[in-house]
């Protein structure tokens, strides 16, 4: 039958009759066919087996593929048709079309294929599963193309962490300010959010609710400088230095406050790179919950060292730092970013790893890079162990993409070699592996054997306007990385040099005199070895002076000596044998260090040694051959250096001579207004000042009227004491003694008595 119009879709049937010559029938009916001049509908292909699509495959002689979605709805599909190739490239022609890999292959219904080749394919090169689906009256759908999948038979390629020596940003120390800084000491008692942004470090930008200040000292508490940053909430610069693609090591100090009442135990900050955010946790505070003593047996402030990575994505990142609350706030310092250059050449040294130890406190810091030219890297793991691949002391964990982790619940033995191992897992699920060199465990720090001022054995003093110092020190286990060296006015003290780096065990520095006379100047090492940890001691001090002693304020006394019971006068003594003086306020920068006395006329002299506690000096000389009359004697300061103060002078005159006494005059006594007055004029004689001591009594050497009144006159008047009875015939019996300026005496005796 023709020209007959069949819809599409619609199923028809073919009925045939059959009569016999009786008339009767029987009616047979198809079972129908469909009219079908359209082609199956296309699907989508998928590289690979199972539900997902493919990117990466690591196989070389293996295809595979799986598909749906192909439709036909009027005969339905008949079979699949497959093939693989190395481009897109479809034609019209389907036996035309590039197969190179695997030509059309009939896989009946199936939706999914593979196939095991005996030729290889190449090594990074795309592959593309084509498909398309014939209906039951042979109709072809359209070849559909997978969107290929890259053959990578490589694992990933660990690379080495090339840090280059410039430090990117600015005030990255935080030493400089808007003009202002607290004092550590009053960091305490200071509310940093009241504080002018004079005290803020230059080239930050907080945020709107930030409170910071810049903190400052003069001994050793900073970690690089003089300076860190004290914050409540965060600050950030941008960095217009990075380069877009390159790997950047961001690495920085935290601390806690010394607030001992401060009620959390454990802080948190925060790094942040454009989108990429970090945080960060410090370990317990020293003086708290770690059950080795309280904060005083501590440093003032334990430094955490912390490390990260970020891939910069422009050729400017904006980089913020700061806390994660706005409570007590933490300290930052020593904050540098560098740029990583990575390599494949090296053959060691692919993972770095490092350990921090704080207060019996210890982590295991790792980072690794690996590259895969074919392949992402989709995953990383890394473990920790006494060898390579070793997880004795942490099994394998997953870091997801990040090139660097961290883990602060381990407990290391000291002088014991440690391995990280990192295993990158690239997209076609090969595997790359990579060590660190083995890591010391070295858990005490470096010992300063001593810190000397001078160039050798340690000094006290010196001349020049420079100062000196050598020290040594060691670390058996892991070595020295570095030491720095500062001058100060106290133990600790950066005033004169801040930390500056030094290589050698010497080292000297000079100054004007201004700042160095009158002070005691220290010398204080600090050096960390390669483990991280550190170690400081200062010298005992040294006094830097090109000045002699001052006598300006020097006084010195002869002390009277005599050989009777009466005091010579001063400046004068009555022995000539021996010779006793005193002396005070010789002034000296670097201290004296003894002393030259002159004790005879012709200049000899002595030197004598005292105990720097002395204010008062004395120093006695026996066994002298004094002349009458003048004597002069000095005292000369000379301090460490040698060198000498002017003299100190005193004088004192020998006088061995006693008063003469006129036998042939008499005591002149009389009685008025009841009052006795006694004269002995022109008695005594003598060729120096004479004094007097007159005593009274009704006896005969009494003395209880008076006793021992002295006076430097001729006569004396005095009353007779309501203890004596003054009545008529009262004995009254008068000594007058004459004494000499050196102590000698002549007596006069005379008696009345009263009316």
């Amino acid at each position: 039958m023709s020209r007959i119009n069949l819809i599409p879709g619609v199923r028809y049937y073919s009925n045939v009759i059959a009569y016999n010559y009786a008339g009767a029938h029987t009616t047979s009916t198809s079972d129908g066919f469909i009219v079908d001049h359209v082609d199956p509908s296309s699907g989508i292909v998928y590289d690979g087996l199972g539900i997902l699509d493919l990117e990466y495959q690591n196989s070389t002689d293996f295809v595979a593929a799986h598909w749906h979605g192909f439709i036909d709805t009027e005969s339905g599909v008949l079979s699949y048709h497959w093939c693989v190739g190395g481009t897109t490239h479809v034609h019209r022609i389907y036996a035309n079309t590039e197969c190179s890999v695997l030509p059309w292959t009939n896989v009946g219904l199936h939706t999914s294929a593979s196939k095991n080749l005996s030729i290889e394919i190449s090594q990074g090169m795309t592959i593309y599963s084509k498909v398309y689906a014939i209906d039951s009256v042979g109709r072809r759908s359209s070849i559909n193309v997978s969107d290929g999948i890259i053959i990578d038979i490589t694992p990933p390629i660990p690379e080495k962490f090339i840090h280059a020596s410039e430090i990117l940003g600015n005030n990255t120390s935080f030493e400089n300010t808007g003009g202002d800084d607290v004092d550590f000491e009053n960091v305490s008692s200071t509310d940093i959010c009241m504080v002018s942004k004079s005290y803020h470090p230059l080239l930050w930008i907080p945020s709107e609710i930030t409170c910071m200040a810049v903190v400052s000292s003069d001994i050793n508490l900073a970690k690089d400088g003089r300076s860190f940053l004290f914050i409540r909430g965060n600050v950030h610069q941008e960095l217009d230095q990075v380069r877009a693609g390159y790997l950047y090591k961001v690495s920085f100090f935290s601390s806690h406050l010394p607030i001992t009442d401060s009620v959390g135990a454990s802080k948190e900050g925060f790094v942040q790179v454009d989108d990429a955010k970090h945080v960060f946790l410090i370990y317990t505070k020293p003086y708290r919950h770690d059950g080795h003593g309280l904060g005083n047996s501590r440093e003032k402030i334990s430094w955490h060292a912390h490390t990260f990575y970020f891939k910069a994505t422009n050729d400017h990142a904006n980089i913020t730092i700061g806390s994660m609350d706005m409570t007590t706030g933490i300290f930052l310092d020593d904050l540098s970013v560098q740029e990583v250059n990575l390599t494949t050449g090296a053959t060691s040294g692919h993972v770095l790893g490092h350990v921090v130890y704080l207060h019996e406190w210890s982590s295991i810091h790792g980072s690794w890079s690996f590259t895969d030219l074919e392949s992402p890297v989709v995953d990383y793991t890394w473990a920790i162990g006494y060898a390579e691949g070793g997880t004795q002391i942490q099994p394998f964990r997953s870091a997801g993409l990040m090139n660097f982790a961290f883990n602060n619940n381990v407990t290391l033995v000291h002088n014991t070699y440690i391995y990280v191992t990192a295993i990158a897992t690239n997209a076609a699920g090969l595997r790359g592996v990579s060590y660190s060199d083995p890591i010391l465990v070295d858990l005490t720090p470096p010992d300063i054997k001593y810190v000397n001022d001078g160039a050798g054995t340690d000094e006290d003093a010196w001349e020049l306007n420079e100062v000196i110092a050598n020290w040594a020190v060691e670390d058996p286990e892991s070595g020295i990385l570095l030491c720095d060296w500062a001058i100060g006015y106290q133990p600790g003290g950066n005033d004169l040099l801040p930390y500056t780096e030094v290589t050698s065990t010497t080292a000297y520095k000079e100054f004007p005199y201004s700042v160095l006379i009158g002070y005691t100047i220290y010398t204080t090492l600090k050096c960390e070895n390669k483990a991280g940890l550190s170690s400081v001691m200062s010298s005992n001090g040294v006094k830097i002076s090109n000045l002699p002693p001052t006598a300006t304020s020097a006084v010195v006394q002869t002390l009277p000596l005599s050989l009777t019971e009466y005091s010579p006068r001063d400046s004068y003594q009555g022995v000539n044998d021996r010779i006793r003086l005193k002396w005070t306020g010789f002034d000296d920068n670097i201290g004296v260090e003894r002393y030259k006395v002159f004790y005879r006329d012709d200049g000899i002299s002595e030197l004598m040694f005292f105990a720097d506690v002395q204010d008062v000096l004395y120093a006695h000389f026996t066994k002298m051959a004094l002349t009458e009359g003048s004597h002069n004697f000095s005292v000369q300061a000379i301090n460490k250096l040698f060198k000498r103060s002017n003299k100190a002078t005193s004088y004192t005159i020998t006088d061995m001579s006693s008063p003469v006494v006129d036998a042939t005059k008499t005591l002149t006594i009389n009685w008025l207004n009841k009052q006795i007055v006694v004269s002995w004029d022109s008695i005594f004689t003598s060729n120096n000042d004479i004094f007097y001591e007159v005593s009274s009594g009704s006896t005969l050497g009494g003395v209880n009227i008076i006793q021992w009144q002295e006076t430097n006159q001729t006569s004396i008047t005095f009353g007779i004491p309501a203890s004596v009875a003054a009545i008529t015939g009262l004995p009254v019996y008068v000594t007058v003694t004459a004494i000499s300026v050196g102590g000698f005496s002549a007596s006069k005796t005379g008696t009345f008595k009263l009316p």
